[in-house]
């Protein structure tokens, strides 16, 4: 394995078994995270985002599991130098139970859903401490205190006795950063940290993720669907759709230099300043289709302008690299 890279996806296959039928969440995203540096994952709702999140921590929620693939993840510290494959650990090993934490690190999108609400912040922060390295319990709360004042909570002695439907929203993230950075973790994936905050407490969190990788040395995984925040945070981004992975590339080429149909449309689909009042908004034509019936061939074929009959409708594109670093599962990019 690479030695600058922490995350090796390799081929990952992610279902949820319903009555209903067998729903792809992911279908074969292969993806990277290099040490210290940010990947972005954008895509429209239900394209496997938060799910490849949550197979990485082997937390995805019952009746789905990991139905195939591999992901890997390189430890290397002092004389430690070892790859573990995740999805060969049971959720509830005492080896993934330490990974999940200590090494990797989740934020999530409503933090007020994640807090245990008859809890105090401080005792939920100990917790992770006392979890993980008993051997620190009589330092956790002078730590908690510590890592309460890092990420900018107004007087942690105070606070750190709140509850969380006591803290405001801003508050309450950066509350749920500091348990995810109690460890000082590898990894941290952030699934949409900010989609409920406003535009201000939006940049002040964004700031502190900043601030944090640098201070930590850390990897983060960025969720979101804002191609805004990915230009702000990221230093690599992966496109999904339906579960797979359609492009992948440095931030520079996603913006100046995109290749896939699907990603050319999402940025032709932002709001521009330059436009003339009362002029339409581009927009993708159709639907995302039901992950129940993936449609054979390129799963965006459907909505493509650039469709190519008994090509893209019956045949998987494989990934073409385009330049260094840039790849794309596109037909119009094969021979």
């Amino acid at each position: 394995m690479d030695p600058g890279i922490l995350i090796d996806i390799q081929h990952l296959h992610t279902n949820f078994y319903l009555r209903e039928g067998v729903v792809k969440a992911v279908n074969g995203a292969s993806l990277t995270i290099a040490k210290g540096r940010t990947l972005g994952v954008v895509g429209e709702s239900g394209c496997g985002k938060s799910v490849t999140a949550q197979s990485i921590l082997q937390i995805v929620p019952r009746p789905g599991r990991i139905e195939s693939g591999d992901i890997l993840l390189h430890i290397a510290e002092g004389d430690l130098d070892e790859t573990i494959n995740i999805t060969d650990l049971n959720p509830g090993d005492p080896l993934m139970r330490d990974i999940r934490g200590s090494r990797i690190s989740m934020i999530f999108q409503e933090p007020m859903t994640s807090f245990s609400p008859v809890h105090t912040v401080g005792n939920q922060l100990e917790e992770t401490i006392k979890l993980h390295q008993p051997e620190h319990r009589d330092e956790a709360p002078t730590r908690v205190l510590d890592m309460l004042r890092r990420v900018g909570i107004a007087n942690p002695e105070r606070n750190v006795e709140s509850y969380p439907h006591q803290l405001s929203g801003g508050m309450r993230q950066r509350a749920m950063i500091a348990m995810a950075l109690m460890l000082e973790p590898s990894l941290l994936i952030a699934d949409e940290p900010t989609t409920a905050l406003d535009v201000t407490t939006e940049a002040q969190i964004l700031a502190l993720m900043r601030d944090m990788q640098s201070e930590l040395h850390m990897a983060i995984m960025f969720i979101t669907h804002d191609l805004g925040v990915i230009a702000e945070m990221a230093d690599d981004v992966v496109v999904m759709y339906l579960g797979r992975v359609v492009e992948k590339a440095p931030v520079r080429a996603i913006f100046h230099s995109p290749k896939h149909p699907y990603l050319q449309a999402l940025l032709e689909s932002i709001p521009r300043i330059q436009k003339r009042t009362g002029a339409r908004l581009q927009a993708i034509e159709g639907i995302v289709p039901n992950p129940l019936d993936v449609p054979p061939g390129c799963p965006f074929h459907l909505r493509c302008p650039d469709f190519i009959p008994g090509v893209c409708d019956e045949v998987v594109p494989a990934d073409t690299t385009v330049d260094e670093g840039h790849t794309v599962a596109c037909h119009l990019y094969t021979d």
